[in-house]
């Protein structure tokens, strides 16, 4: 609406008539130099669309790759027993067998068990910190520590690798937790180095204020994953028996095949187990990835469908303001012809002066983009705000539609006839 505005009003005022008993074309106050200001505007405003479109795209498909490694050959399921009035003994014997009865299906290459919702472990939620973690004489260097129950094929499940150590036995699932597995960012405000060995207190309150601690030594260290804030960003450490009653825990399963037929094994084992536990809590690796993207894949669909929308404006504009140009010099691109100018440069001549508008728009819109991208920085993964990629493609794209959009009109006026066009005259 804006940009037709001027025009618009500029034709409502006869700014453009043509004179009674003559062929010329008179011009009004919206002359060249508006009409070209209209293009600059409009295709810096395209290209800033197109090239903030193409960032967070960029974006979407960095933190689409990382994170979950083989998304397809995962799966996640949560359990909750409080409902069915479970005590302590027998919740603990439940979740034993189901374990078990999992890790035999045929198609699982691990399974584990855990108190923290998978889902909220890969969006980078935190419900709960857990038990509290501390280093005897250097609590000062660790700040917010998240704690973790988890069994020993947890790791392999989640796709985190040892940087050193080895993950948790059999035997140490009983009893109080007596060694913990901590990751990169833990070891790097606890320890400094050679963490193996050393010990952290982990601490639990009761319902009554009552405190508990016990001491626990360190006997593996994972690597901090790219694309997985909650193990990256934060201190992590995990121990392998409940500090507590734990009602609800999360199975994390990684499987190879088809994902919906382990989830319908896992159902049945768990209905087995017991028939009156819900059993519609199930996500896949892929499931799960869509989830925690959803808002960043709604805001690139939007910023991509704005930037192809003010692609076909601009383009439409640009084939509207050629055609224009070209009707109202219709009698000087006679006259140049008549005089011996050649087809091929009257092209030239009017695709250089529609095209020049455009490749002025280009540099402002690349600025605008850049402070775009400068804004929206917390918004982009792995991707500079300045990617060449992403403002070079969208720059080529952008001249190779107006290109198009003023190639009709330019090579109608290399087809002027000039004995017709004098006639008029």
């Amino acid at each position: 609406l804006v940009f037709g505005l001027g025009p618009a009003l500029s034709v409502t005022r006869s700014a453009v008539a043509r004179a009674p008993g003559t062929g010329r074309f008179l011009r009004g106050p919206f002359g060249s130099r508006a009409r070209s200001a209209l293009v600059v505007v409009q295709a810096a405003l395209c290209l800033g669309l197109l090239a903030t479109s193409a960032l967070f795209t960029k974006s979407l498909q960095e933190m689409w790759e990382e994170g979950l490694p083989e998304p397809s050959q995962f799966l996640t399921a949560s359990f909750d027993l409080d409902q069915l009035r479970y005590t302590p003994q027998q919740a603990e014997t439940f979740y034993a067998d189901l374990l078990r009865g999992v890790q035999e299906l045929p198609a699982v290459k691990a399974a584990a068990l855990t108190d923290r919702p998978v889902p909220g472990m890969l969006s980078g939620l935190v419900g709960s910190w857990g038990p509290e973690v501390s280093v005897p004489g250097q609590a000062e260097r660790v700040s917010r520590v998240l704690s973790t129950y988890a069994t020993a094929d947890f790791f392999e499940a989640m796709g985190l690798h040892f940087v050193e150590g080895r993950t948790f036995l059999p035997e140490e699932h009983r009893g109080p937790p007596r060694v913990v597995v901590v990751n990169q960012e833990f070891v790097k405000r606890a320890f400094g180095e050679k963490p193996l060995g050393r010990v952290v207190t982990l601490t639990t309150v009761g319902e009554n204020g009552e405190r508990t601690s016990v001491d626990a030594m360190v006997v593996g260290v994972i690597k901090n994953p790219a694309g997985r804030p909650i193990f990256t960003k934060l201190s992590n450490v995990f121990f392998p028996s409940p500090s507590g009653p734990r009602p609800a825990l999360d199975l994390a399963v990684r499987l190879e095949g088809d994902a919906k037929g382990v989830a319908s094994s896992i159902r049945t084992v768990a209905s087995g187990l017991e028939p009156r536990l819900p059993l519609d809590q199930f996500a896949t690796g892929e499931e799960l990835r869509r989830r925690r993207n959803s808002g960043d894949y709604t805001l690139t669909q939007v910023v991509s469908l704005l930037g192809i929308l003010s692609l076909v404006l601009a383009a439409a504009g640009l084939y509207g303001v050629v055609s224009y140009m070209v009707t109202l010099r219709q009698k000087e691109i006679g006259i140049r012809m008549a005089l011996g100018a050649a087809s091929g440069s009257v092209l030239r001549l009017v695709l250089r002066q529609s095209i020049v508008p455009v490749l002025a728009g280009c540099v402002l819109g690349a600025l605008g983009a850049g402070i775009i991208a400068k804004v929206t920085r917390a918004q982009l993964y792995g991707v500079s705000p300045f990617d060449p990629f992403a403002f070079g493609g969208a720059t080529l794209l952008l001249l190779a539609v107006m290109m198009v959009a003023s190639l009709t009109p330019a090579r109608r006026a290399a087809r002027v006839n000039p004995v017709e066009v004098l006639r008029q005259e």
